[in-house]
């Protein structure tokens, strides 16, 4: 199961969906009682079982130059497993799970935390195509914007070049160009 809700992340749209999908599928685990899915500064799903602890979090995740990994209020409690959701580029957050019996999900621990690294990988990827969508539309914009930029001052050029075509037209004065050192050209 837990292969096939690896294959499964990489089709789910955005964080708060991802963080839903993983606690619903880790609940089912031998051992696993409850599931949750924090991401800092994404809002986290909300779970009673770890709100208290999780609403008084001081844990600054993101932080690619973090020397060491941050501390969680729940690593310490009993009957709880943090897992935190790291790729080479920074921490994105932790998958806390809570474990009624500890011999049955022994066996799926390091499943879990190959998991916790599908996890990772995949918010990298929707937070990274979120930032390639927003610099599109603002390239988009800033195109729009020069392209109106250039339809304008074109319009200026044509109203000046037809101003000077008058005016060169109706006079019966001869004109020419001369170089800096007055020579015609």
């Amino acid at each position: 199961r837990l292969l096939i809700a690896q294959q499964t992340l990489d089709a789910l749209p955005d964080e708060r969906v991802i963080a839903e999908f993983t606690a619903r599928a880790l609940s089912v685990v031998p051992g696993v009682s409850k599931a949750h899915l924090c991401l800092r500064p994404a809002p986290a799903s909300s779970r009673a079982d770890f709100e208290s602890v999780c609403r008084n979090c001081t844990v600054h995740l993101g932080d690619t130059a973090a020397e060491r990994t941050p501390e969680c209020a729940l690593a310490p409690k009993a009957g709880y497993r943090v897992f935190w959701l790291r790729t080479a580029r920074g921490i994105y957050g932790l998958l806390a799970v809570r474990i009624d019996e500890p011999r049955r999900f022994l066996g799926y621990e390091p499943h879990i935390e190959n998991f916790a690294n599908v996890v990772a990988r995949t918010i990298e990827s929707v937070r990274y195509l979120a930032q390639l969508k927003q610099a599109n539309d603002a390239l988009a914009q800033a195109r729009e914007s020069l392209e109106s930029t250039v339809a304008e001052r074109s319009a200026q050029l044509a109203e000046s070049e037809a101003r000077f075509r008058s005016l060169t037209e109706m006079s019966s004065d001869f004109y020419w160009e001369s170089d800096a050192e007055h020579r015609l050209t």
